[in-house]
């Protein structure tokens, strides 16, 4: 082995080994890094514009759309917190006190079940236990948030810290990632440029779409007299994240259990509600998305389950982010490598 290749062996390995520990030593604030590079990312056309307000003031201005982002994002998130954490707690009593009552319209389903010749072993007990179930896990939640309280307020302030330099010196990060990085400039900026158009697409196409089916779902439920309409509504927007899935996994099962009670209206209209909301999502994503998320529902089920199942609910956002980086490489290989592929 020649000299200049012990050095080059010795210059990459330690940069590996520096690179790994590093990444080692930060890996306790992953939460708190990935939500500031969305937000950086989702919210950069509005720093941008807010810095030719301040003639290129970048601290003030990167303080100005923080600002902003605290004020019509995370105030509302905050109340809405609030509010669901208190009517978990509120349905978690309701539930102990009506157990009799529950069970009751439980044995009334099973009843009518048989008539229509349906017969369901245990039914009573299957569906005691799986709604004790996820109560007792939306009770542990909301515990676990609360003993969490000042730890996340740390997080949240240190997601703020970086987010102003992201904003600040989000472009020379860029640059100097294009530089260091082989694949040449020019190609560089085209994939950083093309990853952040794919994560504001998904803030877009599956956040905001989320988030509109779930208030929807929550008003309708309102109107026909559920409690807890804060709670559903959350459960709703996280349902709606997911394209196979939706508000109707809330609103029918509420349908059904109003036209066996005998309110036929109330069913009626649930039923209704829940075919119109799922058409929400054919309506605004083309509209909000455009072409920039060249992504089939499948695909991002499948990355939605698949980064719930390493990162909790961080994976929601993390797995098709995955999923877009996915299919923009190989998109990135083709047009790089089409003329040599067509030939062959």
């Amino acid at each position: 082995m020649s000299f200049l290749q012990m050095t080059n062996f010795f210059s990459w390995g330690l940069l590996i080994i520096v690179t790994v520990l590093f990444l080692w030593l930060i890996h306790g604030f992953f939460a708190p890094i990935f939500w500031a590079i969305i937000l950086g990312i989702v919210f950069y056309p509005l720093y941008k514009k807010i810095l030719k307000f301040t003639k290129d003031k970048a601290s003030l201005s990167s303080i100005i759309t923080i600002f902003l982002i605290l004020i019509f994002i995370f105030t509302p998130l905050y109340f809405v917190t609030k509010s669901v954490v208190i009517e978990t707690k509120g349905f978690y009593d309701n539930f102990s006190q009506q157990e009799q009552q529950l069970s009751q319209y439980i044995g009334n389903l099973d009843n009518t079940l048989k008539d229509f010749h349906i017969k369901i072993d245990n039914l009573e007990e299957k569906i005691n236990n799986n709604l004790k179930n996820i109560i007792f896990g939306l009770k542990d939640q909301v515990t676990t948030i609360g003993k969490n309280t000042i730890n996340s307020i740390f997080m949240f302030f240190f997601m703020l810290y970086l987010l102003f330099f992201i904003f600040k010196d989000g472009r020379r990060i860029v640059n100097k990632l294009s530089f260091i990085l082989p694949l040449g400039n020019k190609k560089e900026i085209l994939l950083f440029e093309r990853f952040a158009s794919i994560i504001r697409s998904i803030f877009k196409g599956t956040l905001v779409v989320a988030l509109v089916q779930g208030i929807l779902g929550g008003i309708v439920l309102y109107f026909v007299g559920i409690e807890s309409v804060f709670l559903w509504t959350v459960v709703m927007i996280l349902l709606a994240v997911i394209p196979a899935i939706g508000p109707a996994f809330v609103i029918v099962p509420v349908a059904v259990f109003f036209l066996i009670s005998g309110a036929i209206f109330k069913g009626s209209i649930l039923l209704v509600a829940a075919f119109i909301i799922s058409l929400v999502d054919n309506l605004l994503r083309p509209i909000l998305v455009g072409r920039d998320l060249d992504m089939s529902d499948a695909l991002i089920t499948v990355s939605i389950f698949g980064g719930i199942s390493f990162f909790g609910v961080l994976g929601l956002v993390i797995g098709p982010i995955i999923a877009g980086m996915f299919v923009l490489v190989w998109d990135f290989f083709q047009d790089e490598y089409s003329d040599d592929l067509t030939n062959d």
